[in-house]
């Protein structure tokens, strides 16, 4: 499918690694996080239409669909990929408010991209104020070996003290690209799937959804 890349949150289309479209997909959206320069955009447009570009352009938000198959099943995924900007970052707790799985992103090859993740983490879990939200960190530009300012125990160490699922990718190479959006999805049907168990039990209430009544005669 053509690729190309548009403004203002204009929907761009691919497969996603999956030809076949189903009826009554399953639908997330996930928001990416992280500074300018990460290879936020190049991760998605892999995803998206196996390509990869070299330039970095600052975008604004832009708004990508694919098909991610995980165990079996086929859902509809929105990307949103937000710039990293600074003037952008007062928009940021709309979108987090809105999504419902995160990649935050970094640059193994930036070491202020590292250190601008706990901010990221925090403001998800700030702004879903308690809701189980999926989140994983990304060390992105896994291909600049000899770059490499943060090591991979660095990123997994982070990861894990915050209770998350550390991935190294390179969006220029695919490697991990799919890997990482599956197991995103993974965890955002397993927390849609415990929020429903949850809301159902509550409105059963133990008594099969009926309340009964005390007469005094």
């Amino acid at each position: 499918m053509p690729g190309g890349k548009s403004k203002k949150k204009k929907s761009k289309t691919g497969t996603g690694g999956h030809k076949n479209g189903v009826v009554d997909q399953e639908y997330y959206q996930i928001l990416l996080l992280g500074v300018g320069g990460v290879g936020k955009s190049s991760l998605v447009l892999q995803l998206v239409f196996n390509e990869f570009h070299d330039e970095y352009r600052p975008s604004e938000v832009d708004n990508y669909q694919a098909q991610v198959e995980a165990d079996g099943i086929v859902s509809r995924v929105d990307v949103l990929d937000t710039s990293g900007q600074e003037e952008y970052a007062l928009a940021r707790d709309s979108y987090i408010r809105n999504s419902m799985g995160f990649l935050a992103v970094f640059s193994i090859a930036e070491q202020d991209s590292f250190d601008a993740l706990p901010e990221l983490v925090d403001a998800v879990r700030r702004v879903k104020r308690g809701e189980d939200a999926p989140i994983i960190v990304v060390g992105n530009k896994s291909d600049l070996k000899e770059q490499r300012v943060v090591w991979e125990s660095q990123g997994r160490d982070y990861a894990e003290s915050n209770h998350l699922i550390y991935f190294e990718t390179s969006a220029k190479t695919s490697e991990n690209v799919t890997p990482m959006f599956v197991e995103l999805v993974r965890q955002m049907r397993a927390t849609r799937a415990a929020a429903a168990a949850q809301n159902g039990a509550v409105r059963s209430g133990g008594h099969g959804g009926r309340r009964r009544r005390c007469v005094i005669l």
